[in-house]
């Protein structure tokens, strides 16, 4: 009950984006073969709201690894979501979830799907690190409401095994090139990366 009314109380509070500096371009790595997808209408519907945030999704082969990647950014936690509530409300049926340590440096959420025949994951992230439980990225925004947080949710192909050497690798790029970004913006550093972001808002775009 004290979660409710907490989050309650939160969602009164009015999103605020106008300190949040553009980030940086994002590049991904050279062994990551993507390309843009359009985002639904329903994503396109969740996305144009107060909080302004901008949402890039992709399609990659990263070696064994293939699916789809949703990027969201935005300081307002307004903009994000527990990604399996969009799983599920776009047919999934989700058979676990479990918070998973991908490397030293991205904690997640892993996700069973489809009676273990793909698997997912996500995470939240900032400049100063990851979190997997959506209401710590809320708390953290009434504390630090001028901070970015970048919401990473991957949907893969086929199943995969978290503790694996592949999904290691994947997630310490994908991780690498978001701080990258997120660092640059906060020292005002601009980026030699060139690529803009498919967003709804008006911040510049993040991939080429």
């Amino acid at each position: 009950m004290i979660v409710v009314i907490a989050l309650g109380l939160v969602g009164q509070i009015q999103p605020i984006q106008d300190k949040v500096k553009p980030i940086a371009s994002i590049q991904l790595p050279q062994q990551l073969v993507s390309e843009p997808l359009p985002l639904t209408e329903a994503e396109q519907r969740f996305f144009d709201n107060p909080a302004l945030p901008i949402a890039q999704k992709q399609r990659f082969v990263y070696g064994n690894l293939s699916g789809s990647m949703l990027l969201v950014a935005s300081s307002a936690w307004q903009a994000h979501h527990p990604p399996e509530l969009c799983l599920v409300g776009n047919g999934f049926k989700v058979d676990s979830i479990k918070p998973t340590l991908l490397n030293q440096s991205v904690k997640a959420r892993w996700l069973s799907l489809q009676d273990g025949k793909r698997s997912a994951t996500y995470w939240f992230q900032s400049p100063q690190g990851t979190t997997d439980d959506f209401l710590s990225r809320i708390w953290d925004y009434i504390a630090h409401r001028n901070k970015t947080w970048v919401l990473v949710s991957v949907l893969f192909d086929n199943e995969h095994n978290p503790d694996s050497a592949e999904i290691d690798n994947f997630a310490s790029a994908i991780h690498d090139a978001i701080h990258q970004s997120l660092t640059s913006a906060v020292s005002g550093q601009p980026s030699a990366v060139s690529g803009q972001w498919s967003a709804v808002s008006h911040w510049p775009k993040v991939f080429s």
